[in-house]
């Protein structure tokens, strides 16, 4: 059985703290490294050894949600770090990708909607066309899946 933490951010700043006299290790691998905060990176730099320690941080440009992949550069409190950006997609095929794409994107000038943009992108990649629903909210989207899960 596995477990999911979700941390505030002074979750996250009381963890650093309390990390500081823990182990250290010579290198960490944060993966999913484009939706880290800075109080998610300051827990990671509190378990690198200081002195030999490494940082590898991997980032999906095309799962940015928050769109930090353009500004971002590693804080100088995580130490020696490198940073790995992915080049491919192998989670989805190419038409989900373009419609996750462009939903992340603003769409060209005189489109109803990044949705709409979206859309169209979806709808010009080959292969069968998925069902697109628009659910108004969270308990809607959660109801969705429950009823497909039950079948």
């Amino acid at each position: 059985m596995s477990s999911i933490f979700c941390l505030s951010t002074g979750q996250f700043t009381a963890l650093a703290k309390a990390l500081a006299d823990g182990p250290r290790y010579d290198a960490v691998l944060v993966d999913e490294g484009q939706d880290f905060s800075d109080p998610m990176l300051r827990t990671v730099a509190a378990l690198v050894d200081k002195d030999s320690g490494l940082v590898t941080l991997v980032r999906d440009q095309e799962q940015d949600l928050y769109a930090r992949s353009e500004t971002w550069s590693p804080p100088d409190f995580l130490g020696p770090v490198q940073v790995r950006t992915l080049d491919a997609v192998y989670r989805n095929g190419s038409r989900i990708t373009a419609f996750a794409r462009a939903l992340r994107v603003d769409g060209p000038v005189g489109a109803s909607s990044p949705q709409d943009h979206a859309a169209d992108a979806l709808l010009q990649e080959p292969g069968e066309k998925p069902e697109l629903i628009h659910l108004p909210d969270m308990e809607a989207v959660a109801g969705h899946v429950a009823e497909a899960a039950a079948g």
